[in-house]
């Protein structure tokens, strides 16, 4: 898979945000963004002792390196962006999970780092892994109000599913460790517009930093 700058995003006021496919050689930086993130976005919603883990950011390299180099996830579109050469913002998406799925692609990661919100490292990272062509679904955090509105403006908008989740970050954390907690199935509102007749997500101006749900069982490691 080719490393090559997909799109650069420069604004006056923040250093350019530059986009582009993941590499193997990238999964520390990858990994450390996505347990930062983590720490920053589920601080009291989360066990301490699980966010404080000091086996979390060897585990999310060991994630990060298997979806970047087994050929059974060679249909995923995984991309970073970057602000002067360093990591700051992750995502990942590939085919859809869900069993009564409609649409082909499902978004399973997407972080940016808290001090790059309002970069457009999100939008651009959303732009990279999604097709605009294809119909997508993801599910997110309930509550996490930045997130969905995050989604709202990029055009998801809620179908109506949701479950509760007590999920592990580690093969070894104990089910008490992390709290329950409830997801939301977001699905693109033109594809739902079109099949359904339901109206149009709302226009927001969030900050970037949205989450998906992370498919981490694809590659052989636990899941939040």
């Amino acid at each position: 898979m080719s490393g090559a700058v997909i799109a650069i995003y420069d604004h006056w006021m923040t250093p350019a945000v530059a986009v582009r496919r993941a590499l193997g050689t990238d999964a520390l930086q990858m990994a450390r963004v996505h347990v930062d993130s983590w720490r920053q976005t589920y601080r009291g919603l989360m066990a301490d002792s699980v966010l404080d883990d000091p086996g979390l950011l060897p585990s999310r390299e060991r994630f990060w390196t298997g979806a970047l180099a087994d050929e059974r996830y060679r249909s995923n579109r995984i991309a970073v962006a970057e602000v002067a050469g360093a990591v700051i913002g992750i995502a990942r998406s590939g085919p859809a999970l869900d069993a009564d799925a409609t649409w082909s692609s499902q978004l399973y990661v997407l972080y940016v780092d808290a001090a790059h919100h309002g970069s457009r490292a999100g939008p651009a990272l959303l732009d990279t892994v999604l097709d605009p062509h294809e119909p997508a679904a993801l599910w997110v955090a309930d509550p996490d109000p930045r997130a969905q509105a995050f989604y709202r403006k990029h055009g998801f908008i809620p179908d109506g599913c949701s479950k509760i989740r007590n999920p592990q970050f580690l093969h070894d954390a104990p089910p008490a460790s992390c709290r329950g907690s409830v997801r939301t199935r977001l699905r693109q509102a033109q594809w739902d517009d079109a099949e359904h007749g339901d109206s149009e997500g709302e226009g927001v101006d969030p900050e970037d930093g949205a989450e998906s749900e992370d498919a981490d069982a694809q590659a052989g490691d636990t899941g939040r």
